[in-house]
Order: C-alpha cells, then structure tokens, then sequence
C-alpha cells in the first residue's frame, strides 16, 4: 500500500489521504491487539484517528508516522480494555485464503491456517502485536520498539523464542 503524500510537517494530514490510507490499518491492528469486542472496534479505530489529527503537534518533523500513530493506538487499545465491563474478544489472526478450486488442498489449507490461528491466539498481547507488526505491516525491530516501548533486543529475542516455538508445534502438529 502506497503511503499518503506528507505536508511540509512530514505529518499526513486529512486532505492527503490519512483517513482512507490508515483506517484499515488501524482497525486490523485494534483486531489483533485482541480483548476489543467486534461492536467496539470502528468506533475505537474512528477515535484514535481522531487524536492522532488532534495530537499531530507532537508528532516530530522528519520522524516515520507509522511508529508513531501505532503508539497512539497501542495507548488507545490499553486505555479501552481498561474500562469496566468490558467483556474479551476472540482474537481472530488470519484472514481467510481465496479458493484455489481443489477441495482437498482448501481443506488441508483451512487445517493448516487453524493450527497458526490457535498458535497465534495462544500468545500473549504483546507477542501477537509482535508477530503482527513484523510480518503484516513489515516494520523493522527498532520501529516495533517503539510502538511496544521494549527495547529492540528484546524483541529480537522474544522473535526468536517465538519462532522456535511455532517450529516444535508444527513438528508436533505434522507428526499427528
């Protein structure tokens, strides 16, 4: 996806795309953040949008926008969950593949992509948004960092802790 063009600032601001370029955005990462009811998230996704416009001040000038609104909605996200009475969501990961036309294929995908899922909503908040930012918004450690507030070494870390599980389970998964 082809980032919006910046004003002078470096800020993208609403007549350059900002809300059609990162709604989307915004709501998958609310949707993998896990613990917001479905019902709650545009509402959420419209809201940090919203503060990131208002709070565009505090955005500094030749910085990289993506880490920054992610803090944004990171905060937003923990602010919503903090509420009483809210109630957990299920963490749905990964989108649903086309069909490819083979019904066994579909089937052993659909198998396959459930054994990521459960994986993948067995980890903490934290490892999810992980996983997420590298992987489907490709963003290098040191941007992760900040959007987590952990020091890249530690994600590093966590990374390769993590993959090293997905290895063992998948062994254990493929052996029956």
């Amino acid at each position: 996806m082809e980032m919006p063009r910046s004003s002078p600032t470096g800020f993208p601001g609403r007549e350059f795309g900002l809300w059609r370029h990162w709604y989307p955005r915004l709501h998958r990462f609310v949707r993998h953040f896990g613990g917001i009811p479905a019902s709650d998230r545009e509402d959420l996704v419209q809201d940090i949008l919203r503060r990131a416009l208002e709070g565009r001040r505090t955005f500094r000038p030749g910085a990289r926008f993506a880490p920054w609104l992610y803090v944004v909605a990171r905060r937003r996200c923990i602010d919503r969950i903090r509420r009483p009475g809210d109630l957990p969501a299920d963490p749905t990961i990964l989108e649903t593949l086309p069909d490819d036309g083979d019904p066994e294929e579909a089937c052993l995908k659909a198998r396959d992509r459930e054994e990521i899922r459960l994986f993948l909503a067995g980890l903490d908040r934290d490892d999810r948004l992980l996983v997420w930012l590298r992987y489907s918004e490709d963003l290098g450690y040191g941007a992760i960092a900040r959007i987590l507030d952990t020091p890249s070494g530690t994600l590093k870390w966590r990374m390769h802790r993590l993959k090293r599980r997905l290895e063992e389970r998948w062994e254990r998964y493929e052996q029956g």
